[in-house]
């Protein structure tokens, strides 16, 4: 193999493990069937996203949330089962995976209970409040913000959002900027509480709103990344091969 071939065959292997490295399967977990799970909005966001809307009349199996790398759980109603139900997503989470759990799945009466209940970074404390419509990132959230511009950021919000306590170990990633909790990630790297309605029957979640939403998702862990777009893709295979032509010209001129 040529230098030229190697140095090329070195940028393509760094492409091809930034894109591997993005957890792109995701499984929607909710009961409100009636208006439809936000699967075009995170499509559109690097996700390959699958909706599962049906918790009102049973409990998904654990060999389905093992089909994907992560799961996005919310509730508009009491689910079936809210025992069965957050014990499936705690076995889930204990063979590797990720969960964000949305409300009103920390809120009564439709919290998510079981197993996952005390993964969860935000604590369901049976107190229900309203919450201020902003989103203000602490310093330990700061990449949540990427791409996000707050001033213009909307959700959908009213006085049965949940008023949740920090777990022990966990870390505050948002608050509304007056007093609630609304995003914080537990102390495992594997649960994050999202204290928003990812589901918008009002037409006010926008486009600013679900690019938080994708970070969110992304946002396990330090070794967590988004997949590259395909300009900083094709700008990785440019350098490559600019670099592999500056090397393959050094190595002319010396022969």
């Amino acid at each position: 193999m040529s230098l030229l071939q190697r140095s090329l065959f070195s940028a393509l292997l760094g492409a091809a493990l930034l894109q591997g490295a993005h957890a792109n399967t995701l499984l929607i977990l909710t009961d409100d069937f009636g208006s439809g799970a936000p699967v075009t909005e995170l499509d559109a966001r690097g996700f390959s996203a699958t909706d599962y809307d049906d918790l009102s009349s049973g409990t998904p199996s654990l060999s389905l949330l093992q089909g994907f790398d992560e799961v996005l759980e919310y509730t508009d109603y009491p689910s079936n089962d809210p025992t069965a139900l957050g014990n499936v997503l705690g076995q889930y989470v204990a063979g590797g995976g990720h969960v964000v759990i949305g409300t009103y799945a920390m809120s009564d009466p439709w919290a998510v209970g079981g197993s996952i209940a005390s993964l969860n970074p935000l604590v369901n404390v049976g107190s229900n409040t309203g919450v201020s419509g902003a989103i203000v990132l602490t310093a330990a959230g700061a990449n949540l913000g990427v791409g996000v511009d707050f001033n213009t950021l909307s959700y959908y919000n009213n006085g049965n959002f949940a008023d949740p306590t920090l777990a022990a170990g966990a870390t505050l990633l948002a608050t509304d900027g007056a007093g609630v909790d609304m995003i914080a990630i537990n102390s495992a790297n594997n649960v994050i509480g999202f204290n928003t309605f990812p589901n918008d029957q009002s037409g006010v979640d926008n486009d600013q709103y679900y690019n938080l939403l994708g970070n969110v998702l992304n946002d396990f862990g330090p070794s967590a990344q988004s997949a590259p777009d395909a300009t900083s893709t094709a700008l990785l295979l440019l350098v490559g091969a600019v670099s592999a032509c500056f090397i393959a010209r050094k190595q002319t001129q010396r022969a």
